[in-house]
């Protein structure tokens, strides 16, 4: 994980402390393992680093309305709390054309995907699925979730 995506973690991190909000425990080691091995047999997916990492310190994260899957659903007094990033994806992948996409975090106007297509990684309009944004690396994606959740948009947003 770069310098840049581990302050922007620990800033989204210090905010939901602040505001008294629940934070996920970390995804141990262990469970790493489990959860590609379950992400490779159920969606044929190799799972970015950059994305193991963020769940290495948060399984998972609701932060100002944008919601990063966690490795597995979260329910907390009988209420889902985050949903598991394998269970979005099948259920996102009913829907013919969201097939060809993995999808790692949402907004109530985002989602925030791997395009398998153009290998491009992307924020695209929920409704339409128009791109927003389109980038290169995991990394710059998650920067950009991360500073979504700190409520950073920049003009281009």
């Amino acid at each position: 994980m770069s310098a840049t995506s581990q302050q922007l973690l620990a800033n989204v991190l210090q905010d939901k402390a602040e505001a008294s909000e629940a934070i996920q425990q970390p995804l141990a080691e262990a469970a790493q393992s489990e959860f590609k091995q379950q992400v490779r047999r159920m969606l044929t997916y190799e799972l970015p680093a950059a994305y193991v990492a963020i769940l290495a310190q948060s399984d998972g994260l609701d932060c100002n309305g944008v919601v990063l899957y966690a490795s597995k659903p979260y329910y907390a007094e009988k209420k889902f709390v985050i949903q598991g990033f394998v269970e979005a994806n099948v259920l996102l992948r009913d829907y013919l054309p969201n097939r060809d996409f993995v999808y790692f975090a949402e907004s109530g106007m985002d989602f925030y995907r791997h395009n398998l297509q153009s290998q491009k990684f992307e924020i695209s309009a929920r409704v339409g699925g128009v791109v927003v944004k389109s980038f290169d690396t995991p990394e710059e994606l998650f920067d950009q979730v991360l500073n979504h959740m700190l409520d950073n948009y920049d003009d281009e947003d």
